[in-house]
């Protein structure tokens, strides 16, 4: 299996373990799919940033990026994975925003 391969699954297997998780953490008044389409999205962005940002890491070091091992690969999903998920918690567990329309 590839290192895509691993990491696609990975990302799956959480959405999917995360739905029944949204929704014991989401706030009162939100509502189920809001929540867990709120968790989703900051899950995706901030997983995308974090690896845009680990990425760059070789070049900013100057070493040459080698094709990893397994453990590798679940190191980097870690450290991917953890952060975006704890954003996407947070995210997900607030009050829903609300305006109000006075002029």
């Amino acid at each position: 299996m590839s290192d895509y391969t691993i990491s696609m699954l990975a990302w799956i297997a959480v959405l999917v373990a995360s739905m029944p998780y949204v929704n014991h953490i989401r706030h009162p008044d939100q509502q189920p799919v809001a929540a867990y389409l709120i968790f989703m999205f900051a899950f995706l962005v901030s997983a995308a940033a974090f690896y845009g940002l680990l990425s760059l890491l070789p070049g900013m070091l100057e070493t040459e990026s080698q094709p990893g091992e397994i453990l590798d690969t679940v190191f980097i999903l870690l450290l991917v994975f953890t952060p975006a998920f704890l954003t996407a918690r947070w995210l997900a567990g607030k009050p829903p925003w609300r305006k109000s329309l006075q002029r």
